[in-house]
């Protein structure tokens, strides 16, 4: 994997399509960038879906019809779209996971999922550019920055 280390002064700088970022408070550079992107993150961290009214379950159970609210694992990853608060297209969010291993592999099952862009991934406070690299299921070639907490 062709990996650049980036410092928190080039972390903002252009050169990537897609952001990953831990959620919460893994990486101090996270409450800058939700404070850009508007509170978007916090936001949606807080935010509760409101179920349907009793009447419409009723009518929808009586009438077979299917569920068009489906229901969403309670961590799920949040992608924001920032290009007029940062020179990138996307960010996405992802939640932590007991593992590193088991992070890095979300990150690179969004990161094909969405073809492949420019990466550039903001580490948990946990996570060293090295253990990222150990658990990087993707390709020797594949070109992504690093930023570490």
């Amino acid at each position: 994997m062709a990996v650049q280390i980036l410092n928190r002064a080039q972390a903002f700088a252009s050169g990537s399509d897609l952001w990953v970022v831990p959620d919460g408070d893994e990486n101090p550079l996270l409450k800058r960038m939700d404070w850009y992107l508007n509170f978007q993150m916090s936001r949606a961290r807080r935010h509760i879906s409101h179920d349907i009214s009793p009447q419409l379950k009723t009518i929808i159970n009586d009438n077979t019809m299917p569920n068009f609210l489906p229901e969403l694992p309670e961590k799920t990853a949040l992608m924001i779209a920032s290009e007029n608060h940062f020179p990138v297209k996307t960010i996405v969010e992802i939640p932590r996971a007991n593992k590193v291993e088991a992070w890095v592999e979300k990150v690179h099952e969004i990161w094909l999922k969405l073809d492949r862009p420019a990466l550039r991934v903001f580490l948990p406070n946990k996570i060293t550019p090295a253990e990222y690299q150990d658990f990087w299921p993707g390709g020797k070639a594949d070109p992504i920055s690093l930023v570490p907490a």
